[in-house]
């Protein structure tokens, strides 16, 4: 018969020294409770406090968005105000004379020339006298829009001032190409112009400039293709460009338009 062993004690029925229990929950219950429901109200206000600044913040940050937003539309406004002609939603002299310089900084990078037209409409003083200033208003408008129509999409239109517009073409490198453009032009603004119950007709002055070949600046490719057209409707011929000549300085050539 085996003697009996000695069974090794319950671990957990390990009593605490006396005492133990009873300080180990006085460790985790609060000496204070109504300074613990204090420090916890106190808590909860600083989140309040936080949460309200946050929202506010946050409020302050949406109102800033807003007025962003109102700051751009208005610079937006008053940028195609100062930049677009208020009867023909055209670019106006400013925005061309920008678009001008942007071009001929553009021909130092890629050396390549481009073709100026300055357009004058013949007859328009008759319209405005005969069926008056709402009519000539109407007028310019469809004028304007023909001309966009007629050109390509990289070409610019804009409204020049009075009864007057100037076309820059960027691709157009060669007179004889720059002409065969004005022809097309030149019939567009031809076609009658229906306003209201009359029928107006049209016909334009059409001034031709290259660049570098005919002036090499801003002021001076407008004066020449300003010219041009002055001496085109002096003539009646409708197109008239101008050849530089080494000897005999800025010469004329009229072209006549094309049926």
């Amino acid at each position: 018969m085996r003697p009996a062993t000695a069974k090794s004690p319950n671990r957990s029925a390990v009593s605490l020294p006396p005492g133990a229990m009873a300080l180990s929950h006085s460790a985790w219950a609060p000496q204070n409770p109504e300074a613990a429901t204090d420090a916890l109200q106190d808590a909860w206000r600083r989140l309040a406090r936080m949460e309200a600044a946050l929202s506010e913040a946050t409020q302050a940050l949406r109102d800033a968005h807003h007025a962003l937003a109102l700051s751009e539309a208005r610079e937006s406004v008053a940028w195609r105000t100062a930049t677009r002609d208020a009867l023909t939603g055209l670019p106006n002299r400013m925005a061309f004379e920008e678009r001008l310089t942007a071009q001929i900084a553009d021909h130092a990078v890629d050396r390549q020339g481009f073709c100026l037209l300055f357009v004058d409409l013949d007859g328009f003083k008759a319209v405005n006298d005969q069926h008056g200033h709402a009519a000539g208003d109407v007028a310019l408008k469809i004028i304007g829009a023909r001309l966009v129509h007629a050109l390509r999409g990289e070409d610019w239109v804009s409204r020049y001032g009075g009864d007057e517009f100037v076309c820059l073409l960027p691709q157009v490198v060669q007179e004889a190409h720059a002409q065969i453009i004005v022809r097309k032009l030149m019939r567009s603004v031809a076609a009658p112009c229906r306003i209201g119950a009359v029928s107006v007709r049209l016909s334009a002055s059409v001034g031709l400039a290259m660049f570098p070949e005919h002036a090499d600046s801003v002021a001076d490719l407008v004066a020449r293709a300003d010219r041009a057209m002055l001496t085109a409707k002096s003539q009646r011929s409708g197109l008239v460009a101008g050849a530089r000549d080494p000897v005999a300085g800025w010469q004329r050539q009229s072209v006549k338009p094309r049926a």
